[in-house]
């Protein structure tokens, strides 16, 4: 299968855990028929020497890192993608992210999809605690560990997004799009922006009169504006049951991730300012759209009962006695 999946690297925080996961994607690519392209911003420190001598010089058949200074200051991972794309020379491109489990069966069943569609795919994205990460690493078990969340696993699960960065395209979409919008500094929404560009290029996008409104959801199904006009591309991989698994790490600085989703979300209300003016109004969330594809397909909608769970956090989603005792005394 002609498909290569495209990773950003920057190792300005959490270096070892990076390279390791990074490690552990091309071992797993290594062999599998897929190739995979780290495309890695040089920094100029130890930790950028340690993680191109660790993958580099064909360690890894298939797994390739393009490294070059791109930019200093923040994570520009627009700039990163594009970079990396340059180097792509197969017809799929998988938009990647060395934080997701490398489950390679699941990979290329939604390559077959785009490959017979003509279109993309947007893999639903589980994020898993702590407990779960550790669990997935350890059994190395893909299909137990889902069988846990859809049974209504709480330990082990924060919450399912979709929209998500988890995309299987055409590498002449990619082109055809100009790739993702560098001005997007720092995290968040430049793959939003990008989504936006993608659908608009199938006609695939289909905006309601509250597009730009930004409200997250624990459950995609109940996700409004433009998450939910966005998430109908994971409608298929919903009903199929394939969700790609983000693996837990620590958060960095929230002061500086929330100011730069601030600015980022400023920039991507001002692109698309018209699209909920020209709109209509129609359903708030996905709730009727799931429900009609799924009696299409010939399942019970009870078979997918978990993604009606919206709750907020409970006390039973932490997987440690110290997140359970910070729970209880915040209120």
């Amino acid at each position: 299968m002609d498909v290569t999946a495209l990773v950003p690297i920057d190792l300005i925080a959490r270096s070892l855990d990076i390279t390791r996961r990074a490690i552990n994607l091309a071992k797993v690519f290594s062999g599998s028929g897929l190739k995979i392209i780290f495309a890695h911003n040089d920094r100029g420190c130890t930790a950028d020497r340690i993680f191109v001598e660790a993958i580099g010089k064909d360690r890894y058949p298939g797994a390739t890192v393009v490294s070059e200074g791109i930019y200093s200051g923040v994570v520009n991972t627009s700039k990163l993608r594009n970079f990396g794309a340059y180097f792509v020379q197969s017809e799929l491109v998988l938009l990647l992210d060395v934080d997701i489990w490398p489950d390679v069966e699941l990979f290329k069943r939604r390559a077959q999809v785009v490959s017979n569609s003509g279109s993309f795919d947007m893999l639903p994205c589980l994020y898993l605690t702590q407990r779960g990460t550790e669990s997935i690493q350890r059994s190395n078990d893909y299909s137990a560990l889902l069988e846990k969340y859809y049974n209504f696993g709480r330990g082990l699960f924060l919450h399912l997004a979709a929209p998500s960065s988890i995309i299987t395209l055409r590498k002449a979409s990619y082109e055809a799009i100009l790739g993702f919008d560098e001005s997007f500094e720092g995290h968040g929404f430049e793959d939003f922006d990008f989504m936006v560009r993608l659908a608009q290029h199938y006609n695939e996008l289909h905006a309601g009169n509250d597009f730009l409104h930004d409200m997250a959801a624990r459950s995609p199904l109940f996700a409004e504006g433009f998450r939910r006009d966005l998430a109908r591309a994971c409608i298929p991989a919903l009903i199929n049951k394939d969700l790609a698994l983000h693996l837990y790490h620590p958060k960095g600085d929230l002061k500086a991730y929330q100011g730069q989703r601030r600015t980022n979300y400023s920039r991507f209300a001002e692109k698309y300012h018209g699209l909920s003016h020209a709109a209509k109004k129609g359903s708030r969330t996905l709730i009727p759209e799931f429900v009609t594809a799924a009696e299409c397909r010939g399942g019970a909608v009870s078979d997918y009962g978990i993604y009606f769970d919206n709750k907020p956090g409970h006390i039973d989603r932490f997987d440690t006695f110290k997140k359970r005792l910070r729970f209880l005394i915040n209120g």
